[in-house]
């Protein structure tokens, strides 16, 4: 989650940058240039999905806050790529505890000598509710 983070932080920059270019072309030069407003605009819209989901992410909801960092990430590119990866190691990290989860329910299924009485670990438990 360290590297969402940082990779979104990385964003938050691009999107200030892009900004205080659109105030440097009215300010300093005179005109008027929309393009890079509107672009900021998008910037700072792309980059509010991705705070969205690094709050859902925080909250417990992995997934769909590790998807919301990557698509508001993907406008971001380069920089971007630090957010995904770091999404995508959150999707990682809950995709093996799923196949641990998996191991440990046909282990205790499948071993004559563990009766069904036995409780299952807590992360079992939890994945079953």
């Amino acid at each position: 989650m360290i590297i969402a983070i940082i990779g979104m932080l990385a964003n938050l920059l691009g999107v200030y940058g892009m900004y205080m270019e659109s105030v440097t072309q009215y300010e300093y030069y005179g005109n008027y240039d929309s393009v890079y407003e509107t672009v900021a605009i998008i910037m700072g819209i792309s980059w509010g999905i991705s705070l969205l989901g690094l709050i859902l992410v925080i909250a417990g909801q992995k997934k769909p806050g590790a998807i919301l960092i990557i698509i508001g990430s993907v406008i971001f590119v380069p920089l971007g790529l630090i957010a995904v990866f770091g999404a995508s190691r959150i999707i990682k990290s809950l995709q093996d505890d799923d196949l641990v989860v998996r191991r440990m329910v046909l282990n205790n299924q499948s071993n004559p000598a563990n009766p069904n009485n036995q409780p299952l670990p807590e992360i079992v438990r939890r994945r079953r509710q």
